[in-house]
């Protein structure tokens, strides 16, 4: 059985749990994607992958590297709300944390931050942040409050913190997903895994449609040598070519 199907069976059998029954696996992770990060690695033969994981929101909850945080694993987590980047160092001492956004190139060094009622929603795109107000999309939002942080580019966090390459990405950065998995240096850093949301709504263009696909992120993907792994619900899993 291949590796694929091997995970298609194992999340079609995960159930959320904390209990230690030998059949429940622990996800806590919005749709199990740890699980299936934590897999990959194993049948791999690969300990104690490091990770960066950018818009980190909280240390466990909806977290796709707690898992592996708690099986060993140390890496660097990204989240510009000051609060919950404290939450975050206090609960993963382990873990290097940045509180600061992830822009592109082409941005200032620090940029507008709009925290949403739902902080999950928050971004750095005004866009963004307009339509989560306007649309209705994610029920009833507002801009709770506009700050000012200081934000990195996705390469100046991997030559600071993974100089000798980094084994996971994982993005969630509300509108500025794609833009940021095109600045990566793939061939100085070589991930072995890119995990990005692909399926959330986002990418909202000024007549409310959507400008961005699953397609787009798939086919940038394989002209870096990446395939999708596995669509889980809103996010995409990347493996590089073997």
């Amino acid at each position: 059985m291949g590796v694929l199907a091997k995970l298609k069976n194992r999340v079609m059998g995960r159930r959320t749990s904390t209990t230690t029954s030998t059949t429940t696996t622990t996800s806590y992770a919005q749709f199990g994607e740890d699980v299936i990060i934590d897999y990959y690695f194993k049948y791999l033969n690969y300990q104690h992958p490091n990770y960066l994981d950018i818009g980190a929101f909280d240390p466990i909850e909806l977290s796709n590297t707690y898992r592996l945080y708690q099986n060993g694993s140390r890496g660097v987590l990204v989240e510009p709300i000051a609060e919950r980047a404290r939450k975050i160092r206090a609960t993963r001492p382990r873990d290097t944390v940045l509180d600061c956004a992830i822009r592109t190139s082409d941005m200032p060094a620090e940029v507008e931050f709009y925290v949403m009622t739902a902080q999950t929603l928050s971004t750095i795109v005004k866009r963004e942040a307009v339509y989560a107000e306007t649309s209705r999309a994610w029920g009833e939002q507002h801009i709770a409050d506009v700050r000012r942080v200081p934000a990195l580019t996705i390469n100046e966090v991997l030559e600071r913190h993974f100089k000798d390459g980094v084994d996971i990405i994982d993005i969630d950065i509300e509108g500025l997903d794609l833009e940021v998995l095109r600045e990566i240096d793939y061939e100085r850093f070589r991930p072995r895994l890119v995990m990005v949301e692909i399926g959330g709504g986002h990418y909202a263009d000024q007549k409310g449609g959507y400008s961005v696909t699953y397609e787009t992120f798939i086919d940038f993907m394989a002209t870096k040598g990446y395939r999708l792994l596995v669509p889980i619900v809103l996010n995409g899993i990347f493996v590089r070519d073997q």
